[in-house]
């Protein structure tokens, strides 16, 4: 009488190199993520501050204009108007604030649950090995 065995086990060093695989795509997703978070944060605060002299610019030639034109007329109403620009311009620039958001944390909840997922996989395989087929 012949006996045959099947030798349907997984092997270990299997679910270790893809957990392994899939553990450094998720920190170099995480590495690209991140890179580029940072980069749009540096471009959107490149523009802002392009965007803020140019306001300002414009702001000064509207002040030197107004101080030009109430000098010749009276010296009064240019300290006047230029005291209430200034005024403007500073109440502008105070309501700008950064923008932030919840990208990263949902980065690294993608990255748990990949892990988890990762080795819930290996040990429910690990324990169906033991039980008979």
């Amino acid at each position: 009488m012949r006996v045959s065995k099947s030798h349907q086990a997984g092997s270990a060093t299997t679910f270790v190199i893809i957990a392994v695989i899939l553990v450094a795509a998720t920190i170099g997703g995480i590495y690209f993520v991140v890179q580029r978070g940072d980069q749009a944060r540096k471009d959107q605060a490149a523009s802002r501050l392009a965007e803020q002299q140019a306001a300002q610019k414009a702001v000064d030639a509207k002040n030197a204009q107004a101080a030009a034109a109430a000098a010749a007329a009276n010296k009064a109403a240019a300290t006047k108007s230029s005291s209430s620009t200034v005024a403007t311009s500073t109440a502008q620039n105070a309501t700008d604030l950064p923008t932030t958001g919840p990208e990263l944390n949902i980065v690294r909840f993608l990255a748990i649950g990949l892990l988890v997922g990762t080795l819930t996989s290996f040990v429910l395989s690990r324990r169906g090995l033991k039980r008979p087929l």
